[in-house]
């Protein structure tokens, strides 16, 4: 689980309903099931309607694997695979591409897969160009879920106005009513729980979650840099305490922490 986007997620709903109950006295005063229909069941259908089934699939599977913290971004084990890439390599190629297949990192697997055919094949800087290729495609598949939850932050606000001026309009067209005058401040209420819960949606789950993956996927970016230093210089054929030191510069402070 992850512990910071857990509680950061249980202090904003703590600061939200708390907010409501000092103002309204009650949790319970702000239900109301048109405006959640309109709002909830808008942004499910426009984002049908805007995405393919797999984009949302995506989108499903990031929000799962940041939240159980399945798709944590471990720099020291993908320093330790590739030093172990380099020792097996020394060894033999059998070696190096046995242990490839142990290697976790699918960017990383990747690499060492174009590695085993491109060392004899390719001059360094296209090797490196083509990693560099490569690495972009794999920053891009982490991407697309945080873009795709900031496209879809625009419509639960824009379902939430819809909600409160058809409530305006309903409580408008019973404004004749001789029993209208006490009924319009209830009505305007509810009318307006449209846009809170949009607003709601937007700003305590949409927008956080797209954040949230769109930090990692920044994260994994710095990652995909240290697998092609690294990988070049198992291509250049580098001394492995070089590349050590080398690699683990990537880390900074949090070499510091694990020493």
């Amino acid at each position: 689980m992850n512990r910071s986007l857990t509680f950061g997620f249980l202090m904003v709903n703590a600061v939200f309903i708390t907010t409501i109950y000092l103002a309204l006295g009650s949790v319970t005063s702000i239900y109301d099931l048109h405006s959640l229909i309109i709002v909830l069941g808008g942004t499910i259908a426009v984002s049908i309607f805007s995405f393919s089934f797999t984009d949302m699939k995506k989108v499903a599977i990031g929000i799962y694997e940041i939240i159980l913290n399945k798709n944590k971004d471990d720099k020291l084990a993908v320093i330790e695979d590739i030093l172990n890439l380099a020792k097996a390599k020394r060894r033999s190629e059998k070696d190096f591409m046995n242990f490839r297949q142990e290697v976790k990192d699918p960017f990383l697997k990747d690499a060492a897969r174009l590695l085993f055919w491109a060392e004899s094949e390719t001059s360094a800087e296209d090797f490196k160009n083509l990693l560099k290729i490569k690495s972009e495609s794999y920053v891009d598949e982490h991407l697309k879920a945080p873009l795709i939850l900031k496209s879809l932050a625009k419509f639960p606000p824009a379902f939430g106005l819809m909600g409160t001026v058809l409530g305006i309009m309903a409580m408008m067209s019973k404004l004749s009513d001789p029993n209208a005058k006490s009924q319009i401040g209830p009505a305007m209420a509810v009318a307006l729980m449209a846009t809170l819960y949009g607003i709601s949606l937007n700003n305590i789950f949409i927008i956080p979650m797209s954040e949230s993956l769109m930090q990692m996927g920044k994260i994994r970016a710095h990652t995909y840099d240290l697998i092609i230093e690294g990988i070049m210089m198992l291509h250049e054929k580098k001394p492995i305490n070089y590349m050590k030191e080398k690699l683990n510069s990537f880390l900074g402070v949090q070499l510091k922490e694990n020493e």
